[in-house]
């Protein structure tokens, strides 16, 4: 039985594929999802010994990017993550790129995006460790990229969640002097991404 995801991928991929252009590995994931499931992968039969009745198991595309594959392992995902958490508040704070750079994105990939991550991570760093800021400590930082925005349009941010404090000097915990209502001044930020 097929998937509402596979169902969507199937009733409406051709559709967005002619209006709009996609790369081969585009087109090799939309492959994939369709066939997610679908016995295109080959499928497993178990039976029971008593009565005979007989049950097909699909096998899954595994493509990291099919929603059905990794819907498992999001969730093994933020299990882990919770037990990694402090007792403290966080804040989401989104890298991106101006739109004008994006097509150079798209050809340069590993680089940037990279690049991205290390610019992201420099400019929490600097701010951390910046007097001014009070907050004067080593914090931490997870970040997620995500490539497109929910229209489908090809767009490469990062999804940070940043701890609001970190570890001081004398390696004791540091709240941020803001009592976690916000962590950096948005503006300072923004110039600094700029």
């Amino acid at each position: 039985m097929k998937s509402y995801i596979t169902k969507a991928f199937d009733n409406f991929s051709e559709e967005y594929l002619h209006i709009n252009s996609a790369t081969i590995n585009q087109h090799k994931v939309i492959d994939c999802i369709r066939g997610c499931k679908t016995g295109k992968f080959g499928f497993n039969n178990q039976a029971c010994e008593d009565c005979g009745n007989t049950i097909t198991h699909y096998n899954s595309c595994s493509n990291r990017h099919c929603p059905n594959c990794q819907a498992i392992n999001k969730d093994k995902w933020i299990l882990a993550k919770q037990n990694d958490l402090l007792p403290v508040k966080y804040h989401h704070t989104v890298f991106t790129i101006p739109a004008e750079l994006r097509t150079l994105f798209k050809y340069n990939k590993k680089l940037l995006y990279n690049l991205l991550f290390k610019c992201a991570w420099e400019t929490i760093d600097s701010f951390s460790e910046n007097p001014i800021n009070r907050i004067e400590a080593k914090m931490g930082m997870i970040a997620i990229l995500h490539t497109w925005k929910q229209d489908l349009e090809y767009h490469p941010h990062l999804h940070c969640i940043i701890p609001s404090g970190g570890i001081s000097s004398n390696n004791k915990w540091k709240s941020s002097p803001t009592k976690g209502d916000y962590l950096f001044n948005i503006e300072a930020l923004g110039v600094v991404n700029k």
